[in-house]
This record gives structure tokens, sequence and C-alpha cells, in this order.
């Protein structure tokens, strides 16, 4: 259910962050976002001491409604700061950072809950052991956001003092809210594009958020499935700073989204006979 927080809230905090970019400086945006992800996460360490739930799912929903800002900030980051020849690469770094932290996540989960003795499921130290992991798991992940709250606080600005390119120095049009969707609606062209990346970066989110839930009833245990995720994450990593790279060499843009497009079906044909194997086979 916290997983899901993250993608059920993504869509319309996305709209949000294009009304809060739109009318208000990047560098208050962010401040104000960071504040709310940071209470957030101390709302869920609260909670450890009360071994509720609820607190928890509370703390993981306030995190979700502002996670969209920081990711539609990466682009006017990339504008503001970085000259077109530089764009792609900056893009591809600011993108890295979403799965680094998620490989992060995986690898740390993995550990946290590798002590778990599954012989013992359904009884009370099962549970006990799954409390504890959990408990440290949040702990752990309270870290980043002290010292992420911080840094937005201190250090973050709106832009440099000379725009490093034309994009950068020309002033935004003005457009109501409503105008501007209007406008992008009538785009045709436009659509297609934005719904043909939605689809793919849409897999991606899927994947992510339920692959404990597809991975688990074929007997694949919490490390086995961090395992997964981490390499999967690491090959994005490693894809993500390759194909910016790529881009700025070329600008291919279409030919790379096809092949991109390509790529990501063929890892579920391969995929999806492999799982009725279960974990004895694919790792033994």
């Amino acid at each position: 259910m916290c997983a899901m927080s993250f993608a059920l809230l993504s869509p319309p905090s996305d709209f949000l962050a294009v009304y809060l970019f739109g009318k208000y400086r990047t560098d208050h945006v962010l401040r104000i976002a960071s504040f709310v992800s940071f209470s957030g996460a101390m709302l869920r360490f609260a909670s450890i001491s009360q071994g509720s739930f609820w607190p928890v799912l509370a703390g993981t929903f306030l995190m979700a409604s502002v996670a969209s800002i920081f990711l539609n900030s990466q682009i006017i980051i990339a504008n503001k700061w970085f000259s077109d020849k530089e764009r792609a690469i900056a893009m591809a770094i600011l993108n890295v950072s979403t799965p680094i932290g998620q490989i992060v996540s995986f690898a740390l989960t993995g550990y946290l809950f590798a002590g778990i003795d599954q012989s013992l499921l359904s009884s009370e130290e099962f549970s006990k052991q799954v409390k504890s992991s959990t408990e440290a798991l949040i702990v752990a992940q309270n870290i980043p956001f002290i010292i992420f709250f911080t840094l937005f606080q201190i250090v973050i600005r709106d832009k440099p003092e000379t725009p490093p390119s034309a994009v950068a120095a020309a002033p935004p049009t003005e457009h109501s809210y409503c105008e501007n969707f209007a406008l992008l609606w009538r785009n045709k062209n436009f659509m297609i594009m934005a719904l043909s990346y939605a689809i793919v970066y849409g897999v991606y989110v899927a994947i992510g958020t339920f692959m404990s839930n597809v991975l688990n009833p074929f007997g694949f245990t919490p490390t086995e499935i961090s395992i997964a995720g981490g390499a999967g994450l690491a090959a994005g990593v490693i894809s993500a700073l390759l194909v910016g790279c790529y881009l700025d060499c070329t600008a291919h843009y279409k030919r790379t989204h096809i092949v991109l497009s390509g790529l990501t079906l063929l890892s579920f044909i391969l995929v999806l006979p492999m799982l009725a194997y279960g974990s004895g086979q694919l790792f033994q």
C-alpha cells in the first residue's frame, strides 16, 4: 500500500508541479517540497514507538505527494543551468539519481530482511523479526532525508547570474494554467509523442512498484527480489549515461526512443516465461 501511494499520487502531483513551477521560483518550490517530504519522513520515524501502520502510511502519502515535484524539476534545472550542448548529458546525470536511490533501497531492504527465518512463517517470532527489520529500514531511510532537507534549505538557487543558453535567457510565454494545457492538447503530434513516452515510463514505474508482488508467488525471497531489482536498476543507470552521451553526439531522439521501446518489449518476452521456474532453478 505504501508503494502504491507513489503510483496513485503521481498523476495529480504532476499537474501540481507544472502549476507551481509556472507560477513561483524554482528554489522556493523545491524548498517547500523538501519540507513536506521531510515532514513525512519524520512522521514515519515517530510511528516506530507506536507500532502502528497508519502513521507510516500517512507519512508515505506526504512524501509521495511531492515526489513528482522533484522529478519535474530536473528538466527545469537543466534548462536554467546548462547550455544546449550540455543539456542531454546533464539530464542523464540528473535522471540517474532516481535509479541510484532505488538501487540503495533494494540493497538495504535485502540486507535488513536477509536474516528473517522463513521457516517461522505465521509465528509470533516471525512477526517480531519482520517488525524489527522494518523499524531498522525506516530509521536508515530517514538519514538521507535529513541531509537532503538541509541541503535544499541552504544550497539550492533558482538560476545562475549569467544564462548559459538562449533557452535559459528567453522569457516564458504568458498563458494561464488552463490555456497552456489547451494549447498542448491541440498539438496532436505532441500528444502522440507524450503518450509514447508515458507508456514506456509507466512500464518502468509499474515494474518497480509491483516487483515484489509479482515475484513472491513464485517462491522468490526478499533478498532475491532485491538482487533482481538492483540488477535492473544498475543496468538503467549505465544505459542512462550511455544514452545521454549518444544523444549529445548524434541527436537521434526518435531512433533512440524506438530502440528503447523495442528492448522493453523484448525484456518482457524473455522474463515472463522464466517466472514459472521460480527461484529454485534460476538461482541454483
